[in-house]
């Protein structure tokens, strides 16, 4: 019976945790889809209406000391732009539900006063600002917040510009250098279609650029810009490297820096994923950071330029099995060029971490 049971949850788990979010998705594509369709027919009006009374030009000074007074007024003199929802996501702080009308009609403002203001950021800021209103009004999770405002970042980043997928994998990117937020790329790309059709349902479009020319012969016929010449060269030059250097001394290299970080871990109490003799291994290593989130620490890592992978890496039957389905590991990679120098780095950072 209990085996029985725990194949139920099992099963059932998994599928309420999507059915959660293909819901909590749809919801931040529609009201993102909402607002990015208004944001963007306001400003196609107020820039018709710039072009045909060229003397608002005038005015511009007016109207940025009406944006100045409009931040004032709701306590935002020191904004930080796209910044403050990047680090919300970071930090797991929260970003003010007065955002999505102030940078609303600030950008129009700008706008309409012949001003330089890009759509990007008013996107980010906006839906970032409406996922994390939905996620506090429904009294979500801490790592279930970040989610949802990266949903609303790709749900306003899709309606405005028409680009669903490009919109989902941004927002998951763009918040850590060198991390991607892989638990959020279903609910992100729900979100950007949804607000896409939303966006299309107002006839809001993206912008579109049509190739006029083309050359007549092969194989430049079938691209659609130049070949990636440098990609070739640096494949080249990666291949003349291995086979100067043999695969077998990089995987040996590999082995001792990873056998060598194993133990320091281990040795600080750390959780490490490791085969027991020590011979079995590669240059990937998974360890469990009991101090903090996988998700947190390594956004801290990244700040201090190390680069890791944190989640359940395209292996939920393994996590399962290992006890870390809910949040994963962290992933460290070492190559032909690490050395032994950098895992004191690391070993530093992670004493300084768990001490902070």
């Amino acid at each position: 019976m209990d085996r029985l049971k725990k194949s139920g949850q099992m099963f059932f788990g998994p599928l309420l945790y999507f059915i959660k979010w293909l819901l909590l998705a749809v919801v931040t594509g529609i009201l993102t889809g909402l607002v990015g369709s208004v944001f963007a027919r306001g400003l196609t009006f107020v820039t018709g209406l710039r072009e045909q009374n060229p003397w608002l030009i005038l005015g511009l000074p007016v109207g940025g000391l009406l944006i100045i007074w409009l931040y004032h007024v709701s306590h935002r003199d020191y904004d930080k732009g796209t910044n403050m929802v990047l680090e919300a996501v970071r930090e797991q702080d929260r970003v003010p539900a007065r955002i999505t009308p102030l940078i609303f009609f600030g950008t129009l403002i700008t706008h309409l006063f012949g001003g330089s203001a890009g759509r990007e950021g008013a996107a980010l800021q906006m839906g970032g600002s409406i996922g994390n209103g939905i996620a506090r009004l429904l009294r979500l999770e801490r790592k279930d917040i970040n989610c949802m405002i990266m949903c609303g970042m790709s749900g306003a980043f899709s309606a405005l510009f028409g680009t669903p997928m490009a919109a989902a994998v941004f927002s998951m990117e763009v918040v850590s250098v060198g991390l991607m937020y892989y638990a959020a790329l279903v609910p992100c790309v729900v979100s950007s279609l949804v607000a896409l059709g939303v966006a299309k349902f107002f006839g809001v479009h993206g912008e579109q650029f049509t190739i006029l020319t083309m050359p007549e012969f092969l194989p430049d016929a079938a691209e659609a810009g130049t070949h990636n010449v440098l990609g070739i060269a640096g494949l080249s030059a990666g291949i003349d490297y291995v086979l100067k250097v043999t695969t077998k001394r990089i995987f040996d290299h590999e082995r001792v820096l990873t056998r060598i970080c194993a133990e320091e871990l281990k040795h600080r109490g750390v959780k490490v994923f490791y085969p027991v003799d020590g011979e079995h291994c590669g240059g990937v290593l998974s360890f469990v950071p009991e101090f903090a989130e996988p998700q947190n620490f390594a956004s801290y890592l990244s700040k201090r330029d190390i680069c890791v992978r944190a989640g359940l890496h395209c292996a939920p039957t393994a996590h399962e099995t290992a006890g870390t389905i809910v949040d994963g590991t962290v992933r460290l990679s070492f190559s032909a060029f690490s050395n032994i120098k950098e895992i004191h780095r690391f070993i530093e950072i992670v004493e300084q971490f768990k001490h902070a």
